[in-house]
């Protein structure tokens, strides 16, 4: 069977920047609870290393080609091969920026989560100081659809599924060795936080309540005030 092309991904400054990327997220995942999760990477070498005590299993899927996803299934990356509401959590590293038809893939991905579940996307900030860097390594390897935390926000709206909260996590260069996301940072590195190279967007997808059949819709009756005679005090107890 012939190997896969090596992909921006397969870099040594990438694979460190993903390995980094988990472990900043890590107390996110620590929190979610459920029956079952996906976890979507970028390519087949990219880290899969996941800790969540609370979930009872992780369906791990990579993207395979650009129109195609491997892994755990085999299946095209518009559509894929799960129920409805079959997850409680959906992790997405990067694959979003590396398919041939992200907002398809991202329906699917809304499709997928359980009402109430978590969604958590991981992508690269158009505006960082890994920006050359990429721009340079898009001439030899295929080039990535890159779209902003808030373009996210607004898509994800639009499929019934609500950010609430966003950060910038990784390190400023991707020359130097880095260190690990609980070691404390220079006071520096927090004033250029900005120009952090990933974003991570948490969302929650909408729960809907019971539906009230038309014409069935009881109204509570205003209460009455009772009126005292002139003159006449209230009791009290």
């Amino acid at each position: 069977m012939p190997e896969s092309p090596p992909t921006l991904f397969d870099t040594e400054p990438l694979r460190r920047l993903l390995e980094h990327e988990l472990a900043a997220i890590a107390p996110e995942l620590g929190a979610v609870f459920g029956r079952q999760g996906l976890f979507l990477r970028s390519c087949p070498s990219a880290p899969q290393a996941l800790t969540i005590p609370m979930l009872g299993g992780v369906t791990r899927l990579f993207v395979a080609s650009p129109d195609r996803l491997g892994g755990d299934a085999t299946c095209q990356a518009t559509a894929l091969p799960f129920a409805d509401d079959s997850f409680r959590l959906v992790l997405v590293q990067h694959a979003a920026e590396v398919v041939a038809d992200p907002d398809a893939l991202r329906e699917e991905l809304a499709r997928v989560l359980e009402p109430g579940g978590i969604v958590m996307i991981l992508g690269f900030r158009p505006l960082s100081a890994w920006r050359p860097w990429l721009m340079l390594q898009n001439r030899r390897y295929s080039p990535l659809t890159l779209c902003s935390s808030g373009g996210w926000r607004d898509a994800l709206a639009d499929v019934g599924v609500d950010a609430y909260a966003s950060r910038r996590i990784g390190p400023l260069l991707h020359r130097p060795a880095m260190a690990a996301p609980s070691a404390r940072r220079p006071r520096w590195q927090s004033v250029l936080s900005p120009l952090r190279p990933s974003w991570l967007l948490l969302a929650r997808k909408r729960t809907f309540g019971p539906r009230l059949e038309p014409g069935r819709i009881s109204l509570r009756e205003p209460a009455v005030r009772p009126r005292l005679a002139s003159g006449t005090q209230r009791a009290c107890a």
